[in-house]
């Protein structure tokens, strides 16, 4: 992270202070693999009519972490905005993205399809704002799609997008094994490979080089672990949960076993449990002669 700052007539701000903090995660899906992490608001304030103060982040992401292209968006808040992603605090970069919000308050772009990103961060074209005494600052930040809902409020003040988000926005990270790849076609492996569960597949990645490892439908855990994938009991967990009934259906007996569940027709009934057409085995006309 870093501050820095600029006033009219500069070509390029100045960062003043430099300093490393992590990134702290919000919650990881192993089966998704992927994770979300907090990603601070970037800020641009101006503390007069012609001088700034910039607050920047760059988020350096270590294997097998990094942004997700399809998952987030550059955002950018304040009128006249200029907002860019690269992956430096200052200056030009290889990757840069640009939000310019000259229409509205608000810019919101998706990223180019194919870029793997291990690091980012967001900074800003040095313009003057003539609104600053109402509007004195401008925000930028790298988020989840479809989070954030822009508000009047939040453009007006100083650091108000910064505070009411002071521990971050929601960013979005992909994970996949780099060093390697899949079995090949003799079931060979390089050394290193990471599925070691045996109730586990090997998946290779799809936005980026390399692969990530996935318990079996049926099972859930870890698969990175020795056992680490266990049988899960559906029969309990649609008992426990009404909202999986429809994953795991049965209008009838239900009764686990590994990799998957049996779901039969009640007593007396006929038909097929998990696709909920079970009939009586007598028709009425049948009982009554009983």
């Amino acid at each position: 992270m870093g501050e820095g700052a600029y006033s009219a007539g500069m070509l390029e701000p100045t960062l003043k202070r430099r300093w490393e903090a992590p990134v702290e995660l919000m919650d990881i899906s192993i089966a998704k693999s992927e994770a979300r992490a907090y990603g601070l608001v970037r800020s641009d304030c101006s503390t007069n009519a012609l001088d700034h103060l910039l607050k920047l982040q760059v988020t350096w992401l270590r294997e097998p972490f990094y942004l997700s292209e399809k998952r987030n968006v550059l955002s950018s808040v304040g009128f006249g905005v200029e907002a860019r992603m690269g992956s430096d605090l200052l200056g030009s970069t290889s990757y840069d993205t640009t939000c310019y919000s000259t229409v509205g308050p608000t810019c919101e772009v998706a990223f180019s399809k194919g870029s793997i990103l291990t690091s980012f961060g967001v900074t800003f074209e040095p313009e003057n704002n003539t609104f600053w005494e109402n509007s004195p600052c401008s925000y930028g930040m790298v988020v989840e799609s479809s989070w954030y809902n822009f508000s009047e409020e939040d453009r007006r003040g100083y650091e108000v997008l910064s505070n009411k988000y002071s521990r971050g926005v929601p960013v979005v990270l992909d994970f996949a094994f780099r060093d390697g790849s899949c079995p090949y076609a003799d079931g060979s492996v390089r050394p290193g490979y990471r599925c070691v569960n045996g109730n586990s597949s090997c998946v290779n990645a799809t936005s980026a080089e390399g692969y990530f490892c996935k318990c079996w439908e049926h099972y859930d855990g870890n698969p990175y672990i020795p056992n680490g994938c266990q049988d899960i009991n559906e029969c309990e967990l649609r008992e426990q949960n009404t909202d999986l009934r429809d994953l795991y259906p049965c209008d009838g007996i239900c009764k686990n076993r590994l990799g998957g569940y049996d779901c039969r027709c009640k007593p007396g009934m006929k038909g097929d449990a998990i696709k909920g057409t079970c009939t009586e085995k007598f028709p009425l006309a049948a009982k009554v002669v009983v």
